[in-house]
């Protein structure tokens, strides 16, 4: 590694380093002002939130003096036991099912339109009207396949099935 040196060669005889270098190079007043021509504040603009970090970590340096710090042991890594979760509900499913807010579902089917790409298969219809010559076929199918549905290319059997609980 090679190292750099500078020197500067000045007359010291009557001449100051602040004598020899602009008047304002040494005015730190310009970093407490918000604009150039503003008052200079009292305290700079971070130091609020420097101060607020700092009663922080005294404040946790206190605790961890007053209370220690512990270290985790292998018996705090063992899982709980299963009466430490509480009572299980012994409530039936049709219990459960009267209980749920909102009214209960009455059809379990939704009514969607694909778009044939082919000569047997289809793809989710966009939203809208179709375009020209576009032929639109509509499905009942089942709410639990929905979601299935909606991406990928699907026969008209296909389509038909998941009408049906899968």
């Amino acid at each position: 590694m090679q190292e750099h040196t500078l020197s500067i060669d000045f007359d010291l005889g009557t001449n100051t380093v602040s004598d020899c270098l602009p008047a304002d190079t040494f005015d730190v007043s310009a970093l407490k002002k918000e604009s150039p021509d503003g008052p200079v504040m009292d305290v700079a603009p971070g130091d609020a939130e420097i101060d607020a970090r700092a009663q922080e970590l005294t404040a946790i340096e206190d605790f961890i003096a007053k209370n220690g710090v512990s270290v985790p042991t292998a018996e705090d890594f063992i899982p709980k036991k299963v009466s430490w979760r509480g009572k299980k509900s012994k409530k039936t499913d049709k219990q459960v099912a009267s209980e749920r807010r909102g009214r209960p579902r009455s059809k379990y089917t939704k009514t969607m339109t694909f778009v044939m790409v082919d000569a047997d298969t289809f793809k989710r219809a966009g939203r809208g009207r179709g375009k020209v010559g576009e032929i639109r076929k509509s499905f009942d199918i089942h709410h639990t396949n929905v979601d299935a549905v909606s991406v990928g290319v699907w026969s008209c059997d296909e389509l038909v099935c998941m009408g049906k609980v899968s």
